[in-house]
């Protein structure tokens, strides 16, 4: 498996785990409906929480995005054809 693939499979991972811990944190803000009572040290936590979450996805996305250019520019250089 090539480090990008591999890479790819890793990323792949941890964005379900972040999306699964964006989900719970929703449902404790009220997306599911139901009425929670939060301490300020619950949305304290909440904000951190969604603060890292958001900086992980968006690194993890940046990380991802440069992986795959380098990836594609490595397989053009490999087709290349040289013509003498």
């Amino acid at each position: 498996m090539s480090d990008f693939l591999r890479m790819a499979d890793e990323t792949g991972n941890d964005l379900v785990s972040a999306g699964i811990g964006l989900e719970t944190l929703a449902n404790l803000l009220g997306a599911d409906g139901v009425e929670r009572h939060l301490s300020d040290d619950d949305v304290n936590g909440l904000q951190h929480a969604l603060l890292a979450l958001g900086t992980y996805i968006k690194s993890t996305g940046y990380d991802l995005c440069e992986a795959a250019k380098a990836e594609t520019e490595d397989a053009r250089k490999g087709q290349e054809v040289n013509h003498v």
